[in-house]
């Protein structure tokens, strides 16, 4: 089940700066944003972790991330 951890990973390992989660559980990656609103419709839970938001129906949250050493 996609956690928002894995999602990260997966976008990092593909040196992508951005992640995306979509309708539950869909990972997109990618390194720019052309158009970004607020939505209320992330509302569906990650399959990995119920704790956690994965995006909704034609809505994704966005994480961004930095690596530190």
């Amino acid at each position: 089940g996609m956690t928002r951890e894995q999602c990260m990973e997966t976008c990092f390992g593909r040196q992508m700066k951005l992640a995306g989660l979509e309708d539950g559980g869909q990972c997109m990656c990618g390194n720019s944003i052309d158009k970004a609103v607020p939505s209320t419709n992330c509302t569906h839970v990650c399959p990995g972790d119920s704790s956690q938001l994965c995006g909704g129906w034609m809505a994704i949250n966005v994480l961004t991330f930095n690596c530190h050493y």
